[in-house]
């Protein structure tokens, strides 16, 4: 674990087995999210489920190695650049950025301890040097405009109240800072609506790409890349860049708002 400098705390959360603790307690969740604090998804999350999730959901389209690969490319990350995985379960997203890129200064938050603590034994066996941190993203005890980078990858489906989440990450994002969210979005076919309808019941969201866009766009993030595969959605938005330049890798698409 990298020693966190305290001044980018608005309050200094307390140290305990090297993680940082910032949450009192835990708001009421939804099953989907209560279901991340049990043992043995923590134990089978990144083994069984994460690294076929996208293969499966894609029907063998986009793989979770293609997805990382995406996510570098487009984020482009430079040492010394201070990136935060936000919602990061096993914090997979920031372990493959360690691994690619030398001297980040990488931030993994999770509401789960469990899944934090699964964190750190991948990222110690690894060689991976991540600050771990027990916040809730949409009450993040970083001061404002922190970050260079922020990445999060499937856990957007499980925020309560999106608007506050994006508010939130925008908020410690520097100015033209980079935002990569990885979602699934409403699908398109109507087995995928009846699925998805079942899935909603457990607290889980599958929100639309205006949607998404819209909600950003009040933050002050703006949608730069977007790429769909099926019914799982790539975005690359930037804090307080201009509208002129949105674009899909098929050309330019037109802002929501």
């Amino acid at each position: 674990m990298v020693g966190i400098s305290r001044n980018v705390f608005h309050t200094p959360p307390s140290l305990e087995a090297g993680i940082y603790r910032a949450v009192r307690q835990l708001p009421p969740l939804p099953l989907a999210q209560r279901s991340n604090f049990w043992p043995i998804t923590t134990a089978l999350y990144e083994p069984v489920w994460r690294r076929r999730s996208l293969s499966l959901l894609t029907c063998n389209r986009c793989s979770v190695s293609q997805e990382l690969t995406t996510m570098l490319d487009w984020l482009k990350p430079e040492p010394g650049e201070i990136i935060l995985d936000a919602a990061c379960s096993t914090a997979l997203y920031a372990r493959f950025l360690g691994q690619r890129v030398p001297g980040l200064n990488l931030h993994a938050v999770d509401l789960s301890f469990g899944f934090l603590q699964r964190a750190k034994a991948y990222a110690e066996r690894e060689g991976i040097e991540l600050n771990l941190v027990e916040a809730e993203v949409g009450d993040l005890p970083y001061r404002d405009g922190v970050f260079d980078a922020i990445v999060c990858g499937g856990s957007l489906n499980e925020f309560i109240d999106l608007e506050r989440t994006l508010f939130d990450l925008g908020r410690v994002l520097k100015p033209r800072g980079r935002l990569w969210l990885m979602l699934v979005q409403r699908s398109r076919n109507p087995f995928g609506r009846s699925l998805q309808a079942l899935l909603q019941t457990t607290g889980l969201s599958f929100p639309c790409p205006e949607t998404v866009s819209s909600i950003a766009a009040t933050a002050g993030l703006k949608l730069i890349k977007q790429r769909r595969v099926v019914d799982i959605a790539f975005n690359l938005f930037e804090q307080g860049e201009n509208d002129d330049h949105l674009q899909t890798p098929e050309g330019p698409i037109k802002q929501v708002r």
